[in-house]
């Protein structure tokens, strides 16, 4: 595992990796910087459970929402969709950019810590002002 990366992360990245090629894939065509879920529940009933302790596609879609990932949802001829994801600190072969993936929360945490901090400067500023 590298470190600093979340293990959804690695094991989201391991899996797409590995993953047959009919249920989900890296994506050719973008240069490998997306994958697409062809049939979510193959991928929920034969694939989580071997990475996950889920086997609820809904749950892997939340959980690459928190990372900020893009979905991007394809409408085929037969009405099926795929859903193709995108971020740009995961590509395939390329495990060293999941550094670059951050998740909400942690934004949010950093955000706030900011605020707090632009708040005791100026109430520093203040003080020295008087």
């Amino acid at each position: 595992s590298l470190p600093n990366v979340p293990a959804f992360l690695t094991s989201a990245f391991d899996m797409i990796t590995a993953c047959p090629p009919s249920i989900c894939s890296w994506d050719e065509e973008t240069k490998f910087t997306t994958f697409t879920v062809y049939d979510p529940d193959k991928l929920g009933s034969e694939i989580l459970p071997k990475y996950f302790k889920t086997n609820r596609y809904s749950s892997f879609m939340k959980n690459l929402n928190t990372y900020q990932f893009r979905k991007i949802s394809m409408e085929q001829s037969n009405g099926v969709i795929w859903h193709r994801y995108e971020h740009v600190g995961f590509v395939k072969g390329q495990p060293e950019k999941l550094v670059m993936v951050r998740s909400r929360k942690k934004l949010d945490l950093q955000k706030q810590k900011s605020r707090q901090e632009l708040v005791k400067e100026n109430e520093v500023i203040k003080t020295e002002c008087q």
